[in-house]
């Protein structure tokens, strides 16, 4: 079972928490066109050519110790990393380019790849040490790309795997630049509008928006009528992705709209039968009314149809030390998931 990794940011709606994480897989093969069901996995690993990256006002500001291990990084896809020890570690490139570059998560990355080159007892105990550094080192890898395209921002015309890979590094910075996450998002739905990965990617970039903004003003009221404008693009898909399910309650949960939380909750279960996700909905709504047992009984129910699910358990664990009602315990989780 692939862990989670990345969270973005966490902010408080109503009964919830509203989670954006970035998950990342261990390999994929290169992919050269872009298909409906391909995965954001699949896009944002693709080999790049430099010079599809760079341009000539961008590279005299990139470190000079980068330049070389940066293009060599983008050059190979992931697959091609992952074939060894050895090319994993070239990948890498020199310390200097690591300490000059600015990565904000440089010391994850120094820290789970110098792991990898460890001795192991079990060839299981190795793979799974490569693979969290594989995991690190794609989320570099998105950093380098989008620093060496930073200066572009013909965003219409750029190519989807540049595009999917800017969000990428800009999802996972600490302090997201929104507006410039939701322009990239736009153009990349614009170009593939029958692409599921990039519609998500665009509702994601809408949800940061709307939490961004104060729920009382207008704004907020404009980035929630995008965000369901996003959203009936994605229903337009057939998938059976959980998220696109919860990404229907959002709005409910954001204007504490409880009972027309609950009526399309009925209404899912109608269609497709209870879930864990529909009896986590549930069980917030009664945690919101102040009827704790209710709510720890339903969240019993979905940890009993998912009994792996880390966001159902540690909820568990939080109404038991929470007052009845108060907001932190629930969490609505989106991912850029580039696991599937």
């Amino acid at each position: 079972m692939r862990r989670s990794h990345v969270i973005l940011f966490v902010i408080l709606v109503g009964i919830a928490t509203l989670v954006l994480k970035l998950k990342v897989a261990k390999e994929t093969l290169p992919i050269t066109q872009s298909q409906t069901s391909q995965s954001v996995k699949d896009i944002l690993q693709e080999p790049i050519s430099p010079t599809e990256a760079q341009n000539k006002t961008q590279s005299e500001e990139i470190p000079l110790s980068c330049q070389k291990s940066w293009n060599e990084l983008l050059r190979n896809s992931f697959h091609d990393i992952g074939k060894s020890l050895e090319s994993l570690r070239e990948a890498l490139g020199s310390m200097g380019c690591l300490k000059s570059s600015g990565y904000p998560k440089l010391s994850e990355l120094l820290k789970n790849c110098s792991a990898a080159f460890e001795n192991y007892n079990t060839l299981e105990d190795k793979e799974v040490a490569k693979n969290t550094c594989l995991q690190e080192m794609s989320l570099y890898r998105a950093y380098a790309i989008h620093n060496l395209t930073k200066s572009n921002t013909d965003y219409k015309n750029m190519s989807t795997r540049l595009l999917m890979n800017k969000l990428a590094a800009l999802l996972s910075d600490p302090n997201p630049d929104v507006e410039l996450i939701n322009k990239i998002a736009n153009a990349l739905a614009e170009n593939e509008p029958h692409l599921y990965a990039a519609q998500k990617a665009n509702l994601i970039a809408k949800t940061i928006s709307i939490t961004s903004k104060d729920p009382n003003s207008q704004d907020f009221k404009d980035a929630l009528e995008e965000y369901v404008n996003t959203l009936d693009k994605l229903n337009s898909f057939e998938t059976d992705d959980p998220e696109a399910t919860a990404a229907k309650l959002l709005p409910d949960v954001l204007n504490n709209n409880y009972r027309a939380l609950e009526e399309k909750i009925n209404s899912i279960v109608s269609e497709q039968g209870e879930s864990g996700l529909t009896y986590y909905y549930r069980s917030g709504i009664e945690w919101k009314r102040k009827r704790v047992s209710s709510a720890r009984n339903y969240l019993d129910q979905a940890i009993a149809l998912e009994p792996y699910n880390t966001t159902y358990k540690t909820t568990r664990k939080k109404i038991a030390s929470l007052k009845a009602g108060e907001p932190g315990a629930y969490s609505i989780m989106f991912k850029f998931d580039l696991t599937e």
